[in-house]
């Protein structure tokens, strides 16, 4: 019986070293640019999405600026995308002046291009004040206390300083 037991032991004891794990082969590691999330990260200007983007700053661009003519999108230079709960562009683009007068109309495709280009950057930045419309539908039913407004507005126009700071320092001083 003990030769029975010995033989057992020995034999558990090989099949368990034959069973062991085999040395592994470790990956080598390489070093990669990852973007940030949340970062800006380069797009291609050729990309779908940052065509219409463009389309609409030009569309938006012509319907606010005080020019007596229409602007019309002749390419896009550069594009940054910056993904948050929601898509933010940053489009170089340049633009052309057409001969169509906004009097006249809509812009149509059959506006003709001046001879003059003008390179514009546009930023889509849209920031949500979260507070300022968390507590504005908050005390929609109530009128709020006037300490609530004030400190309402000094957090959304430090908000809103704070953004024009950083917007002019990073497009005029980098």
């Amino acid at each position: 019986m003990d030769f029975r037991f010995l033989l057992l032991v020995s034999f558990l004891s090989v099949f368990h070293f034959n069973s062991a794990d085999q040395p592994l082969e470790e990956e080598i590691i390489v070093e990669r640019n990852v973007e940030l999330l949340g970062g800006w990260t380069l797009a291609s200007p050729e990309r779908e999405d940052v065509q219409e983007a463009a389309e609409e700053a030009v569309e938006f661009f012509n319907s606010k600026s005080k020019a007596k003519k229409y602007f019309r999108l002749v390419n896009v230079t550069s594009a940054s995308t910056q993904v948050t709960n929601k898509i933010n562009y940053k489009i170089e683009v340049t633009l052309g002046k057409t001969k169509c007068h906004k009097s006249g109309g809509t812009l149509t495709e059959a506006c003709a291009m001046a001879k003059k280009v003008h390179s514009f950057l546009f930023s889509f930045l849209f920031f949500s004040f979260f507070f300022f419309f968390f507590f504005f539908f908050f005390f929609k039913k109530k009128k709020p206390p006037f300490e609530i407004n004030f400190i309402l507005l000094t957090i959304f126009f430090s908000f809103y300083i704070l953004y024009l700071i950083f917007f002019y320092y990073y497009y005029f001083f980098l």
